[in-house]
């Protein structure tokens, strides 16, 4: 790590067990484009794991920041 905190925390914990989502499963899940979820990562509108120059996800964390949302307004843009 480069010692700066993450939007996860420094100490945050994340569990490997379970499968990490690539962007093309999280369009799918999301029934968007591929596109629009780069563009909601790089905005800080979804969150990720970044793993290198990988970009991977979360169900859990997908989920949970989703039920947070829920009914908000604001889309892609």
């Amino acid at each position: 790590m480069d010692g700066k905190p993450s939007r996860f925390g420094r100490d945050a914990v994340v569990s490997l067990d379970r499968r990490l989502l690539t962007a093309h499963d999280v369009s799918t899940l999301l029934c968007v484009p591929v596109s629009t979820v780069y563009e909601l990562t790089r905005g800080g509108r979804l969150p990720c794991l970044r793993i290198g120059r990988a970009v991977r996800f979360s169900r859990e964390d997908l989920e949970a920041h989703l039920a947070a949302h829920r009914g908000t307004s604001g889309g892609a843009r």
